[in-house]
């Protein structure tokens, strides 16, 4: 079982603390003020893009609520798999099974059959990324952080370069999370992301 340390700073006071988050909700108060400024809680699931070197040009989405690299080690040995399946990206979720529907609906018209989609593993990412509202991955792997970063830069860049334009694509939103008139959408902190 994994745990981990927590140092946060309370907004209230500024004074340091620390905390253990270990599979129990936790909520942080101040030992300085006394205030109470947040909680954490475990996480629901995840959903994650995985790949497969034997199998270029698919990419696996689907939902677990268990360890993810366990995971990638039932699907690997599933009937009909071919290789080994690992974690390209890891989202978190706290409903996994409604994040998983969202991801399959914006992958519908690649998928070949139940969670494995004809696509790049990279633009996999990209639009589970966007199916989920932009939320970052928690873990990616290191094949594919390069070309994911650049792919969303260009994304940003394009929506910018739109926004300028008086074109009528420039009142649509782009794919990254940027509207026509520059804004970048809101993105939650880090232990939000995590624990909200």
């Amino acid at each position: 079982m994994v745990a981990f340390m927590v140092q946060t700073t309370c907004p209230n006071c500024g004074e340091q603390a620390e905390c253990v988050l270990w599979r129990a909700k936790v909520r942080f108060v101040c030992s300085g003020c006394q205030a109470s400024y947040g909680e954490a809680r475990p996480l629901k699931g995840f959903v994650y893009v995985a790949f497969n070197e034997r199998q270029p040009g698919f990419a696996k989405v689907g939902l677990t609520t268990k360890d993810p690299e366990q995971r990638m080690k039932e699907i690997s040995r599933g009937a009909g798999s071919i290789g080994t399946w690992k974690v390209g990206a890891l989202f978190h979720s706290n409903r996994p099974e409604a994040d998983e529907k969202r991801c399959h609906d914006k992958l519908k018209r690649f998928q070949e059959k139940s969670e494995v989609f004809c696509i790049d593993p990279v633009e996999a990412m990209l639009k589970v990324r966007t199916a989920l509202s932009y939320r970052e991955p928690l873990h990616m792997a290191s094949k594919y952080r390069a070309e994911f970063d650049i792919a969303v830069a260009e994304r940003r860049q394009k929506a910018r370069h739109l926004q300028e334009s008086d074109t009528p694509e420039a009142n649509a939103p782009d794919e990254i999370g940027v509207s026509s008139a520059g804004e970048v959408k809101p993105q939650r902190g880090l232990f939000s992301n995590l624990f909200g």
